[in-house]
């Protein structure tokens, strides 16, 4: 468990965080915590109700759990890796 921990910690900052809110906010969408449709990006409910965090949170919800999302995920940390 210690080698999970250390290849976290050792992720360069930006990465983390989108890896961790994209991994809590597709759980929570997973565990019906959060609906989906709360999440997506709605020009009309972020400027006239004023739901900016529709700005952010479409980027961090990529379906349901399974093998496309663990694909999802690696891809991103490599890429991510590899941006910063």
């Amino acid at each position: 468990m210690a080698g999970l921990e250390e290849w976290y910690y050792e992720m360069p900052l930006v990465t983390r965080v989108y890896l961790t809110a994209s991994i809590v906010t597709t759980g929570s969408c997973a565990l019906e915590l959060v609906s989906p449709f709360s999440l997506y990006f709605n020009f009309n409910l972020v400027v006239f109700k004023f739901q900016v965090w529709r700005l952010f949170t479409n980027f961090f919800f990529f379906g349901s759990i399974g093998l496309d999302f663990l694909f999802h995920m690696f891809f991103l940390v490599r890429y991510c890796r590899l941006l910063e």
